[in-house]
């Protein structure tokens, strides 16, 4: 009898503790202290391949938290990325007459940086002219791409 009373209740605390788990917001640690980054709440097509005037050097930003940062003069890097948020996971933002702009921290993952530290760069969207730009230069449309 206490099994059956006992069970539903235990069943009930495993599966809360997975959702808990599963909605945990990453900790991050910056030069500018702890940070909270996000990559997966964000209603806009934020994936994919953003150029500097049309070429190299690229930004790949993947859904899942990965992609490839290329500095000027320098190869592509893996790096891991993230939007930065609250504790609770609600992306930072700051809204404009039309656009809006985020920061969006990136680690590179290779090994190679000498300082293994987060950076962060404006990640903002233009809404009149559909593009999305990284640092300012790196852009990709979201829209339809203007006929050259």
């Amino acid at each position: 009898m206490k099994l059956k009373i006992v069970l539903p209740f235990i069943l009930c605390l495993l599966t809360l503790n997975g959702f808990a788990q599963q909605c945990s917001i990453p900790e991050i640690k910056t030069p500018a202290g702890i940070r909270y980054i996000n990559n997966t709440f964000i209603s806009y097509p934020i994936a994919g391949k953003y150029l500097f005037e049309g070429a190299e050097p690229i930004v790949v930003i993947n859904q899942d938290g990965t992609g490839i940062y290329q500095l000027h003069d320098a190869l592509p890097r893996p790096m891991i990325w993230g939007l930065d948020c609250s504790k609770l996971g609600e992306i930072a933002f700051i809204k404009g007459h039309d656009s809006i702009a985020y920061t969006l921290w990136y680690k590179f993952t290779d090994g190679t940086d000498a300082d293994n530290e987060w950076k962060s760069v404006e990640y903002s969207i233009h809404f009149k002219t559909m593009k999305m730009y990284i640092q300012g230069e790196r852009v990709k449309y979201f829209g339809k791409e203007p006929k050259k």
